[in-house]
């Protein structure tokens, strides 16, 4: 990945750079924003050039290792691999 933005507190940018060939070229964000003591983070992978089970997988994949990262946060204790049930 490259760096292409960083905001401390507010944004990182990243480009694939090198990677599995359909990851080259996607752009991959957070944009963090805090209000009344909660944080919030959005994240977001673009640019892919086309919808396929690589894409899928990826999707599901990044929503369970943002899951397994809020319950860290949260709670001191992610969700490792070896540990899911689904």
């Amino acid at each position: 990945m490259r760096v292409d933005e960083l905001v401390t507190d507010k944004k990182i940018l990243w480009q694939c750079v090198d990677s599995d060939p359909e990851w080259i070229g996607t752009t991959i964000s957070f944009d963090i924003e805090e209000k009344t003591g909660k944080t919030s983070i959005i994240f977001r992978q673009m640019n892919w050039e086309e919808v396929t089970t690589f894409f899928r997988v990826c999707n599901y994949n990044w929503a369970i290792f943002l899951y397994s990262l809020k319950q860290y946060c949260e709670e001191g204790e992610g969700l490792p691999y070896h540990k899911r049930k689904f």
